[in-house]
């Protein structure tokens, strides 16, 4: 019984990777299959997003199937067990499961380097001392929703344990919007339209962490060593397609916006307006390279204080030479 329990999430990524299959279309002749997992529905991924709508990843020969499984702490483990070929997620469990002992991990490119997220609360709780005794809404407990949500309470001189805060594990982005409308909540990190929904709802953005000064690896692209040393080419193309996609998304407001309206499912052109902008112009790593500061925070937090060892981290866990080799690829659109 409890062997079939452990496998539960493995066959549920195949039933849904099959299900995706079957109401797809035909697979392109010569087109390689890559299978990608989507932690966040947000802007984080809209470089992917632009490039699947706009077919960018078929123009490289590449078969893309997607799905969404709602937390990095999830999608981990498919990477893992290779249910999928490539991953995008928080970039500390990532760390943390590299330090832990995962040493095929790979992580190929950074597209967000900073915080994103939110604490919005009820229009009641007027200042981070109002939040003990509150019950916070995150995604999973170890996904960026509940990390972010953490170190921002710490900020402000709160500890979830010591002020009786509550973090509850309320699923994906929508849901954790209906938890708060719901009442279910007090308060909940929030990103991308979401935000800007909360906002027009009269929640109170209680703590901005994109306000602070530091670089944390909120979303990464992750795959296995075996993957790159058994399909570099496809890898590399994978990546030449999403700096494709990334590209459009950052020049042509019409396409991009179309994209977010499509994967975030949010229409108010008002919200998608405003995330638009705040991706294009303050969050999205428009490079995609990986730097050690970015993981500098998530050293701290799991206790790596050797220069030398963080240096041997990152060396091992790091790889930028597929970005290089992808932009020496060219661009494939020139809309």
């Amino acid at each position: 019984m409890a062997q079939r329990s452990r496998n539960r999430p493995a066959d549920f990524i195949k039933i849904l990777f099959f299900v995706t299959v079957l109401c797809g279309g035909t697979k392109a002749a010569g087109a390689e299959t890559v299978r990608l997992a989507f932690s966040s529905f947000s802007a984080t991924n809209a470089g992917f997003f632009t490039g699947i709508e706009e077919k960018l990843f078929e123009r490289r020969g590449i078969d893309l199937i997607h799905l969404y499984i709602a937390s990095s702490s999830i999608v981990l483990p498919a990477v893992l067990t290779r249910e999928v070929d490539v991953a995008t997620l928080s970039g500390e469990a990532v760390i943390r499961a590299y330090h832990q002992g995962a040493k095929n991990l790979a992580i190929i490119g950074t597209q967000v380097d900073k915080f994103t997220f939110s604490l919005f609360t009820k229009p009641e709780i007027k200042t981070p001392q109002d939040l003990r005794g509150k019950i916070l809404g995150v995604s999973r407990f170890g996904g960026s929703l509940d990390t972010s949500l953490r170190y921002g309470l710490q900020q402000v001189g709160l500890d979830p344990k010591r002020d009786n805060i509550t973090l509850v594990q309320a699923g994906g982005m929508p849901e954790i919007m209906a938890g708060l409308t719901a009442g279910k909540l007090d308060g909940a990190m929030l990103l991308s339209v979401y935000a800007q929904r909360g906002k027009e709802l009269g929640y109170r953005e209680l703590l901005d962490l994109g306000t602070l000064d530091v670089s944390f690896p909120q979303g990464v692209t992750l795959t296995t060593r075996e993957f790159l040393r058994d399909k570099r080419d496809l890898a590399k193309r994978f990546m030449a397609a999403y700096l494709d996609g990334l590209e459009l998304f950052l020049n042509n407001p019409r396409i991009g916006k179309k994209a977010l309206a499509k994967f975030t499912g949010v229409k108010e052109e008002r919200f998608l307006d405003a995330d638009y902008a705040q991706y294009t112009e303050k969050y999205l790593n428009k490079s995609m390279t990986t730097e050690p500061r970015m993981l500098s925070i998530v050293f701290d937090r799991i206790g790596v204080a050797s220069p030398d060892e963080r240096g041997k981290l990152f060396k091992g866990l790091v790889d930028n030479s597929i970005l290089a080799e992808a932009r020496a690829l060219g661009a494939s659109t020139t809309r």
